[in-house]
């Protein structure tokens, strides 16, 4: 399969039990090869259960070709609440995001106005998690993707216009680059159900808010009353403390900053976001 992918003859069939496989194998890696490149002009959409992936050639935006934009468009109403459909979908997405060697930047987004994520699927995690090990292995999960969003080479942008709590703040938290409005609100209210953050809220939130205050005297109180006060913040307040980047001005939304952002790094021309990624 290695000399497949590469490329190459296979140089050894004798120790393959199924030989006769080695044709569908081949065709198979060829059309995931031609998805991880972008014709010219043309897009990648993908449409899933819980959201909607599009990644648009910079030439529908300017004259050049440095790489591409990719959107996440998060699509799982009422709430966005983060199930186990909505992490197979970001899996699948961040697969496509990750091996296409053309795309340059990534924005992530909710399709419902004034939200985000408001949480965890809480419905399923009293229908179908009730056992501790389907917790355990839910929890695992949703922290090995959100570790992956974090450690990936290409910036990763959330647009936040609305409230994102709970896992939507660890899932945000997770992104290098963070853009609200004035009525987004981020909190980990997981303490008023009596349970913790999952997610890596317990580790990535006090670290934000410390290295953007300086100094653990003063950023650990703060991380802990949201952690096991339960308590929420304003977008203002948010920036304070380092949990939003910025917060989108005027005419501007999150998602349209997020977007002109995005392109200016394909481009060359963003020092915040080379920061935030190399931080």
């Amino acid at each position: 399969v290695c000399d497949l992918i590469d490329g190459l003859k296979p140089a050894d069939r004798n120790c393959v039990i199924n030989p006769e496989i080695m044709p569908l194998i081949s065709e198979q890696i060829s059309c995931w090869r031609g998805r991880r490149f972008l014709p010219g002009g043309q897009a990648i959409y993908r449409n899933f259960d819980t959201l909607e992936l599009l990644v648009m050639p910079p030439d529908r935006f300017t004259g050049e070709n440095k790489g591409c934009l990719a959107t996440i468009t998060l699509r799982h109403p009422p709430a966005n609440a983060i199930s186990s459909a909505m992490l197979r979908d970001l899996e699948r997405a961040m697969d496509v995001v990750e091996y296409n060697s053309q795309v340059g930047a990534v924005v992530l987004c909710s399709q419902t106005p004034g939200l985000f994520i408001a949480g965890a699927d809480i419905n399923q995690m009293y229908r179908k998690l009730n056992k501790r090990s389907s917790a355990r292995e839910f929890a695992l999960r949703a922290r090995h993707l959100f570790s992956r969003i974090e450690q990936m080479d290409k910036p990763i942008i959330a647009a936040m216009d609305g409230a994102a709590l709970g896992g939507g703040n660890e899932l945000a938290m997770a992104c290098h680059y963070r853009i609200g409005s004035w009525r987004t609100q981020v909190g980990q209210p997981e303490i008023n159900l009596f349970v913790v953050p999952g997610f890596g809220a317990t580790q990535r939130l006090p670290r934000l808010i410390i290295d953007h205050l300086g100094t653990l005297d003063d950023g650990l109180p703060e991380a802990l009353l949201m952690l096991i006060g339960g308590h929420s913040v304003d977008a203002g307040r948010a920036v304070e403390l380092g949990l939003l980047n910025e917060i989108a001005e005027g005419p501007a939304d999150p998602l349209s900053q997020a977007k002109k952002l995005a392109l200016e790094w394909i481009h060359g021309e963003s020092e915040c976001l080379n920061q935030a990624l190399f931080h």
